[in-house]
């Protein structure tokens, strides 16, 4: 039976906080030998597609759940999409310029920011972000929008976007200055759930490893969950197994011991 086995980015087969962008050799091995063994491999990142390294795209993946899973591709084809509705998403805006915030709006193929967004153009340089992956000259009113991150000048609450209908969202923990807002009727899980019924593999035979509070829903959806040794203590109870850290390669230890061995 081929299984499919969705993987989380920063934090799981990527670090971009120490510096390590894309996957080591032994976990490109280790994902290579998974697909040349019979199974699926998937990203099931927050990100959006454009936020994807060439690299990392390189790798040869068989589908993508994005944006904690208002989109996901199959074989380069888009299976699923929501977007967030056009009134709330003029509500969100109006909120955050009320509040003075840097914004930007992820969509499918870029991410809109306003060149006058400063404060979040240098959060995403100090990921070495690069810059081409955005449209600067755009009218907000006319992005399909999926996602959407806000930066603040300084430590503040968004607990206001969160009484907005039909979202939800995470704040940074690092500084409390940036925060992620996206639809709470969508998530890696029921992003996963698309991407098994498209496929044809039985929720039995899924795997996720992941590491951050965004990868819950994934964690409770797929029948194998496999947390990060670095992974937020939230994720814990969640873990089928817990592996060794990105730093030490857990991504490639779990294929090995939890999924290959297995076949």
């Amino acid at each position: 039976m081929r299984k499919a086995v969705f993987f989380d980015l920063d934090g799981t087969i990527i670090d971009v906080t120490h510096k390590r962008p894309l996957p080591t050799e032994a976990v490109r091995t280790a994902i290579h030998r998974l697909q040349e063994a019979g199974h699926y491999a998937f990203v099931a990142t927050g990100r959006p597609y454009s936020f994807i390294e060439q690299g990392l795209l390189d790798l040869g993946f068989d589908g993508f759940v994005l944006m904690n899973g208002a989109v996901v591709m199959v074989g380069g084809e888009i299976i699923f999409q929501k977007p967030l509705p056009p009134p709330l998403v003029c509500r969100i805006v109006r909120l955050a310029q009320e509040k003075g915030l840097d914004f930007c709006q992820e969509s499918v193929d870029f991410t809109y920011m306003g060149a006058e967004c400063k404060g979040l153009e240098a959060f995403f340089r100090s990921f070495d972000v690069p810059l081409d992956f955005f449209r600067r000259d755009f009218s907000w009113r006319d992005v399909v929008t999926y996602k959407m991150e806000f930066y603040a000048a300084e430590r503040t609450s968004f607990a206001d976007f969160l009484q907005l209908p039909g979202v939800t969202g995470l704040v940074d923990a690092a500084h409390g200055r940036n925060f992620e807002l996206y639809s709470a009727h969508e998530s890696k899980g029921t992003g996963i759930l698309h991407a098994l019924e498209y496929i044809g593999v039985p929720v039995e035979e899924s795997y996720a490893f992941g590491d951050g509070e965004n990868d819950i829903e994934m964690m409770q959806t797929v029948a194998h969950a496999l947390v990060m040794g670095n992974a937020n203590e939230s994720l814990l109870p969640h873990a089928e197994t817990v592996v060794p850290t990105v730093l030490e390669d857990g991504a490639a230890w779990g294929i090995e011991h939890c999924i290959l061995q297995n076949d």
